[in-house]
């Protein structure tokens, strides 16, 4: 009997250590896998306006809009965006390098807390191909 309550607590203890915390690129926490790759960073040369309606259009096309907003930070404008594609919650982050250059972070987990890489590549990937229409 002792074993198995052993075992069983070393079973819950490895658990609460395996989901924890994570930060979004929205400024936001959420529960989750930590340690894990789970976003794909890109730069354009476009202003943030441009990227930031880009990443809008494409994040409405593939799934719904639940979250824009921005951040102020002391340099430059961030400009965050939070939706549902495909029951995976993705987060996009337009900053401005300079006014001729934009830096674009796009971050998706599933709804158990693991990555979902392929689609933050996806999203990524249409971003660019709305820039270039």
């Amino acid at each position: 009997m002792k074993i198995k309550l052993f075992a069983v607590s070393v079973l819950v203890g490895a658990s609460a250590l395996l989901v924890g915390c994570i930060n979004t690129v929205g400024g936001t926490k959420t529960a989750a896998v930590p340690f894990v790759k789970d976003q794909v960073q890109a730069r354009y040369e476009r202003s943030l306006e441009q990227v930031y309606v880009a990443a809008k259009e494409v994040l409405a096309r593939n799934g719904a809009i639940s979250r824009a907003g921005t951040l102020y930070n002391q340099t430059n404008d961030i400009r965050v965006l939070e939706g549902k594609v495909k029951q995976t919650t993705v987060w996009i982050r337009v900053e401005s390098v300079d006014p001729h250059l934009t830096d674009v972070i796009v971050q998706s987990r599933t709804s158990r807390g693991g990555s979902d890489l392929a689609l933050a590549h996806e999203i990524d990937k249409e971003i660019a191909l709305q820039l270039v229409r």
